[in-house]
């Protein structure tokens, strides 16, 4: 089993009501050293509110932050995984969605944590090594393709079956061994 959300997210959790005026969030942010806060309606998790939704919503439209609510800047609807999760999770429902946190709850829907894009990236760093490791690869795929005369053939993996070849060709964007190349014929 892989890394957990468990293992990433951040338990304090910052809350604010709906009815909060920017300023006080904005104030009650900086002196905790949060980047967002969850905004709560009665009881109820409602939406986030982070650094940049200040800045882009606020700030950028130079509105006076003591006349806006929390309710009329948050992001909602909140976005959560388990925290049995694997982190990958998170990290899909970020890219699909294009947020940098996922709120985290528990099997009975209370909210007990915040997984961030950089809490993750500065847990895994090695992720970061396995990127820059994958670009230097296509890089010198790239360089091999470019000085590789389309007749002739090389040894590796055929990108089509994952067979061991000593034939392998570029044909339509990937390296394939000649059954596979048959085939496409």
């Amino acid at each position: 089993m892989g890394l957990l959300v468990r293992d990433v997210m951040n338990e304090n959790i910052m809350f604010v009501d709906e009815n909060t005026t920017v300023d006080k969030i904005a104030e009650f942010m900086n002196r905790q050293y949060a980047s967002c806060v969850i905004v709560k309606k009665r009881d109820s998790a409602v939406g986030i509110i982070t650094d940049t939704d200040i800045i882009k919503k606020v700030v950028a439209r130079n509105l006076q932050p003591k006349d806006v609510k929390a309710r009329e800047i948050m992001s909602y609807p909140l976005i959560f995984v388990k925290p049995d999760d694997e982190i990958q999770v998170a990290t899909t429902k970020m890219r699909m969605y294009n947020i940098s946190r996922v709120v985290v709850i528990d099997d009975n829907k209370n909210l007990v944590g915040i997984v961030t894009a950089d809490a993750i990236a500065r847990t895994v760093p090695e992720l970061i090594d396995i990127l820059e490791l994958k670009n230097e690869i296509a890089a010198e795929k790239e360089k091999v393709l470019k000085e590789t005369p389309e007749e002739e053939s090389l040894f590796g993996v055929c990108d089509e079956c994952g067979n061991t070849s000593d034939d392998l060709r570029y044909v339509d964007g990937k390296w394939l061994c000649e059954s596979c190349r048959e085939e496409l014929q």
